[in-house]
């Protein structure tokens, strides 16, 4: 698993705290939540035997085919932002369903030249319609990756939604990232370190401590939360130690 250092490494950026990552933390946590919690990886790997979960490399691949904007990302620092965490983390969902990754960039591509977003992965609704990226624009349905067509309403059943965990603000953009049950990463708290939901409590610390001895109850006396949000914080620090 990533080092403390490396995962509480974060920035200042436009005079807020906002999430800052390391690649390789991005592709831990990616990894860790590819395939969802709820799909064995043995299930996993009999449909998906090409895609598990993405490398660091892999991560640097995709950040250096995407265009560049106003929040371009310092490849050369091996950082990200937490609004290119979730693109990364959209792309990864993508092509755990099978969708070819040059289909995913026409479809980023056509996303932005229709709405004007820099990052339209993380504000509009995604579905994977067999190799092809479907999102829902203005209430019309857009084949994405195939440069902007109309998709047939009706078609809207049979499209398998990308099931990503985030939370939206009101304008309908990801202000938090669920990756486990009772953890959030959040760019504003603790510089989008997971936590435990609704607490600065990172679950790192959680972890650490729970490693060195300390029993559940205690932990939760310690913190003043609930027994279960222990047991999610630590759930979440033991799947990164798996994907690690």
């Amino acid at each position: 698993m990533a080092t403390t250092s490396m995962r509480a490494a974060r920035l200042e950026h436009s005079a807020e705290y906002t999430g800052i990552y390391s690649v390789s933390d991005a592709a831990l946590y990616l990894r860790a939540t590819t395939p969802p919690p709820r799909v064995p990886l043995a299930v996993w790997r009999k449909q998906h035997p090409s895609f598990i979960g993405p490398s660091s490399r892999q991560l640097h691949r995709w950040i250096r085919q995407s265009i560049a904007t106003d929040k371009g990302v310092d490849v050369s620092a091996r950082i990200v932002t937490f609004e290119e965490l979730i693109r990364l983390r959209m792309i990864t969902l993508l092509r755990a369903h099978g969708v070819p990754i040059h289909a995913i960039m026409r479809a980023e591509d056509t996303a932005r030249r229709l709405t004007g977003s820099p990052q339209p992965f993380i504000t509009e609704p995604l579905w994977a319609s067999g190799s092809d990226v479907v999102i829902r624009i203005r209430q019309h349905l857009i084949a994405a990756s195939k440069g902007g067509q109309l998709a047939l309403p009706f078609l809207e059943e049979f499209l398998r939604p990308v099931e990503h965990g985030l939370l939206f603000d009101a304008h309908g953009v990801a202000e938090a990232w669920r990756p486990s049950a009772g953890v959030l990463l959040t760019p504003h708290i603790l510089f989008g370190s997971p936590c435990i939901e609704g607490t600065r409590i990172a679950t790192e610390a959680i972890w650490s401590m729970s490693r060195a001895g300390e029993t559940v109850s205690a932990l939760a006396a310690m913190y003043n939360v609930h027994e279960p949000a222990i047991k999610n914080a630590i759930a979440w620090e033991e799947l990164l130690a798996r994907a690690a």
